[in-house]
C-alpha cells in the first residue's frame, strides 16, 4: 500500500473486533507515509465529526473551523479510526457519505477501522456510504483475539474474552512494560505531530 501510494491513493477498510491490530495497522502505514513527506491526518470518528460540525455550525467567521474541516478533505491520507463509536444520527451519516465521496473524487487515500460488519455499516451510514466503500476500498477483516487482554494476561490465545485479574508468571525476574500491540501508537505519534491542527500530519514540505 505504501509503495503504490503516491500514484494510486487507494483506501482500505479494517473491520474486526476490539483489540485486533486495526489502529496499530494503520498508524504503521500512516509513519511510513509521513516519513516520504505525505501529508496524514489521523481522527477517531467522534472527532471527525465534532470538526464537522463546528465548521458547519459555528458560523461563517470561524475561519480556524473551516481550516480543520478543509484538511480532511485534502490531506493526502486521512486515517478514520473506530467508525460506528460515535452518535450515529443523520447528520453524521451525511457527513460520512460527503467525506469519503468528496476524497474519492479528489483521489484522497482514506483508511476506515470499524468494530461494525458490512451490515451493520450499511444500517447505520445508509446503503449510499456502504455502496462506495464496497466498489472503491479494499476490505480487509483482521479476525483474532483482543491483544491487549492477552498481552496484559487476562486471556490466553484462542480463548474467549474472561474477567478477572491477569495468571501470575512464575519466576519473573524482571518486570516487564505492560504495553498492548497497539500500545495506543497513535498516542506516540499525536505526540511527535501534535503541533498540528487536526490529528497528526506533516506538510510534504515540497516547493
Amino acid at each position: 500500500y505504501v509503495e503504490k501510494f503516491k500514484n494510486e491513493k487507494g483506501s482500505i477498510l479494517f473491520t474486526g473486533n476490539t483489540g485486533c491490530g486495526k489502529t496499530f495497522l494503520s498508524n504503521c502505514i500512516a509513519r511510513e507515509l509521513i516519513r516520504r513527506y505525505f501529508s496524514v491526518v489521523y481522527l477517531t470518528a467522534t472527532d471527525m465529526f465534532d470538526i464537522l460540525a463546528g465548521s458547519r455550525f459555528n458560523g461563517g467567521d470561524d475561519d480556524e473551523a473551516k481550516d480543520r474541516a478543509s484538511y480532511i478533505l485534502d490531506c493526502d491520507l486521512l486515517i478514520i479510526d473506530d467508525l460506528g463509536t460515535e452518535l450515529i444520527n443523520t447528520f453524521t451519516a451525511s457527513q460520512m457519505f460527503y467525506c469519503v465521496n468528496e476524497r474519492l473524487n479528489r483521489n484522497k487515500g482514506t483508511i476506515i477501522s470499524t468494530n461494525l460488519t458490512l451490515g451493520e455499516l450499511q444500517d447505520a451510514f445508509t446503503e449510499r456510504v456502504t455502496s462506495r466503500i464496497m466498489s472503491r476500498y479494499k476490505i480487509i477483516p483482521l479476525i483474532g483475539d483482543d491483544l491487549r487482554l492477552v498481552r496484559r494476561g487476562f486471556m490466553r490465545r484462542g480463548e474467549k474474552k474472561r474477567v478477572g485479574r491477569p495468571e501470575k508468571k512464575e519466576k519473573s525476574c524482571r518486570r516487564q512494560p505492560e504495553i498492548g500491540l497497539t500500545g495506543r501508537v497513535d498516542g506516540a505519534i499525536n505526540e511527535m505531530y501534535r503541533e498540528c491542527p487536526v490529528g497528526f500530519c506533516r506538510e510534504s514540505g515540497r516547493k
